[in-house]
């Protein structure tokens, strides 16, 4: 089994935390459980296997483009055969620019990102699957990724506060010796951020 990130471009730096590729050389099934990361990811089956998720005390095999929602519980998963899998992996506060229904719809399971995204990411995983080179793979969900930021300007205030936020929790969280007014700090983060992802 072969795991790697990618960076993303300097345009991309501030939405993609990073790129991945998951690539699984054997046959013999692999069983894992992913935990709370807080980020939304996109992955693209590019490979020959299957993926399949507990849904309901059963294994159900996952679509071609999987839209991994925030889990806030843990998710079992399961790879058979040779897989290849890319994902992109958005920042909690980002993911609303490139998918457009609301973030918490998808929270603890997969759901088939054809459904959600339509025609274009149909056309996405395709061009995909045309190409071997990872180089140029990452090149194409680069473009794919930069024409749907230029297409919500307008959300882009939101996300930018909620990244200010953050990072002015961060700094206080580091100079302040209260523990108290630490957690108080980190309550209102949170408030605040899901009455910003609520209007995105």
């Amino acid at each position: 089994m072969n795991y790697r990130e990618i960076k993303p471009c300097d345009s991309l730096k501030k939405y993609v935390k990073c790129y991945y590729i998951f690539e699984s050389l054997s046959d013999v099934p692999y069983e894992d459980k992913a935990f709370a990361t807080g980020c939304i990811e996109i992955m693209f089956n590019i490979g020959s296997g299957r993926w399949q998720t507990i849904v309901d005390g059963k294994f159900v095999i996952t679509p071609q483009v999987e839209l991994w929602g925030q889990i806030i519980r843990p998710l079992t998963f399961r790879s058979l055969g040779k897989n290849t899998m890319l994902g992109i992996r958005f920042f909690p506060h980002t993911a609303a620019c490139f998918i457009n229904d609301k973030i918490e719809l998808f929270n603890d399971h997969v759901t088939d990102l054809n459904a959600v995204a339509g025609n274009n990411m149909q056309i996405l995983h395709a061009r995909l699957m045309e190409t071997t080179s990872l180089n140029k793979r990452i090149e194409i969900i680069e473009a794919y990724l930069l024409q749907r930021l230029s297409n919500c300007q307008p959300k882009f205030s939101k996300i930018d506060l909620v990244a200010d936020v953050m990072s002015e929790m961060k700094q206080n969280a580091v100079s302040s010796t209260n523990f108290l007014m630490a957690c108080l700090r980190k309550f209102l983060f949170v408030v605040k951020v899901k009455k910003i992802v609520s209007l995105l």
